[in-house]
């Protein structure tokens, strides 16, 4: 897929410094984890990969700028206090 002309191929749902190094070795260009954690952070960005971590709370959104991540999503998709009771 990396070959395709125009195709940016990214990869998930990586939870690790191995799966990172998988994804890289196969192509891709930006990962995609279900939350933020400190080890795949800073992997991330010593790699040079695009990260993209699940967040949930604004807390997690700082940290993430403190690990100098610049593109956050929201995980889960819809905010907490939207969530059905």
């Amino acid at each position: 897929m990396a070959k395709v002309d125009g195709a940016v191929v990214g990869a998930g749902t990586d939870l690790d410094e191995r799966q990172l190094d998988a994804a890289m070795a196969a192509g891709a260009r930006f990962i995609v984890s279900p939350g933020l954690t400190d080890p795949l952070a800073r992997a991330a960005r010593e790699r040079a990969i695009t990260f993209l971590p699940g967040v949930g709370t604004a807390a997690d959104i700082i940290r993430g700028l403190d690990l100098g991540l610049t593109h956050p999503r929201s995980s889960p998709p819809l905010p907490a206090a939207a969530s059905p009771r």
